[in-house]
Order: C-alpha cells, then structure tokens, then sequence
C-alpha cells in the first residue's frame, strides 16, 4: 500500500509542478535566452499534442488522456511491489498526462515553454508535463527490453547457460 501512495504522490506532485509553472509561464510570456544557441524559455499555447500533432483536436485528445489516466491509476493500484520501476513509469506517464489534460479543459490548448534548438534546428517546445511523460515512457520501453533480455537468456539453451548434471 505505500508504494501505491508513494506513485501516486509522485504524480500529483508532478501535475502540482507542471501546473505552477505553466501558470508563472502564462503570467509572464517570457523569451529568455537561457543558453545561447541551445536553450530559450518561451510561451507557446500547443492546441495538439507531441510535436503538434492532431491540432486542433481537443475533444478526441481529452477523452485518450481520460483513458489513459484510468488505465495508468488501476495499474498502479494493481502493480507488484517488486516492480517499483514499472510503478515509477506508469506514476510519471499519469502525472504527465493530468498535467496537460488540465490544460486542455481549462484553457483549450496546453501551455509549453521549454525550447531547445541547435542553430535552425529546433525542438519542438515542451514542458513539465511532457518531460515527465517521456521519461516514464522511456524508462518503461528499457525496463520491457531489460525483461525480455533476461528472459531470452533464461531460456537460452547455449552451453554457458545450461546446468551441469
């Protein structure tokens, strides 16, 4: 039961965070240019989702963030405790995804300012919400292929991993 309430403090920590910044980001609608040539914080209103996809989509964008936040909320509920790291996953990819559902439903487009860019090259502009997502999206693709690595090689019939009689 900790655990449980550990993940889910986590997230809503995360949806507290992404919240208060993009609330002092829309206050403000800075440009800053923090490192020159690589990083900038700025106000952008994203009326889709990663990377700009479905535009203008905010009904059909909401009702998946809704699927997926019930997906992610039983699975913590449901989730063993020796799988702490598929737990921190799905508790990150759940407070990621509040934080920009909020936006959508309050404002109708999500607030992003994190922009990265190598001289025309640029990121996509992005914040807490979607950070959090993509590293629990990422750490849940590694701890899949660490599990299936392990298995592969558990079940491998080379000499190195067969038993002496």
């Amino acid at each position: 039961m900790k655990i449980r309430l550990s993940m889910y403090s986590l997230a809503v920590g995360i949806v507290l965070l992404d919240q208060v910044t993009k609330y002092w980001i829309s206050q403000t609608k800075p440009y800053v240019n923090v490192i020159p040539g690589f990083f900038n914080v700025v106000y952008v209103e994203n009326t889709g989702a990663a990377f700009g996809i479905f535009q203008g989509r905010l009904g059909i964008l909401s009702l998946i963030s809704l699927a997926a936040m019930t997906v992610l909320a039983v699975l913590i509920w449901q989730g063993q405790h020796e799988r702490k790291g598929m737990l921190l996953a799905f508790a990150l990819i759940l407070g990621g995804t509040c934080g920009n559902l909020i936006d959508r439903v309050r404002l109708k487009y999500v607030v992003d300012f994190l922009e990265f860019y190598i001289k025309t090259y640029r990121w996509p502009s992005f914040n807490i919400a979607d950070s959090a997502i993509s590293t629990g999206v990422a750490l849940l693709i590694l701890l899949t292929l660490k599990d299936e690595f392990l298995r592969k090689k558990s079940t491998d019939p080379t000499p190195e991993n067969q038993q002496l009689p």
